[in-house]
C-alpha cells in the first residue's frame, strides 16, 4: 500500500511541476516563425496559420516534456541524496 502511495505522489508531482514550467515556458520568444513555419511545412504540408500554431504547440509539449523531466530527475536524485546522508 505504501509503495501506491509513494507512486501517486511521484505522479502527481511530475504532474505540478510539468504545469509549473510549462506556466512560466513562453514558446514564442524562444522558437523564432521561421522555425514553426518550416516545421508546419514538412509536418503538415502547408504553412497556414493554425498549422504554424500547431507546430508551435509541439514545439511547446516536447520542451516541456523534456524538461520536466530533466527537473523531475534532479529532484529526485537530490532527495536519495538527501535521504542517505
Amino acid at each position: 500500500m505504501a509503495k501506491l502511495v509513494r507512486r501517486a505522489i511521484k505522479i502527481f508531482f511530475f504532474i505540478v511541476l510539468s504545469m509549473l514550467i510549462g506556466h512560466s515556458f513562453d514558446i514564442y520568444s524562444l522558437v523564432s516563425t521561421d522555425i514553426a513555419i518550416g516545421l508546419a511545412y514538412k509536418l503538415f504540408g502547408d504553412g497556414g496559420l493554425e498549422n504554424v500554431e500547431a507546430a508551435y504547440a509541439l514545439i511547446d509539449a516536447g520542451a516541456i516534456i523534456v524538461l520536466t523531466t530533466a527537473v523531475y530527475l534532479l529532484v529526485i536524485a537530490l532527495i536519495r541524496h538527501f535521504k542517505k546522508s
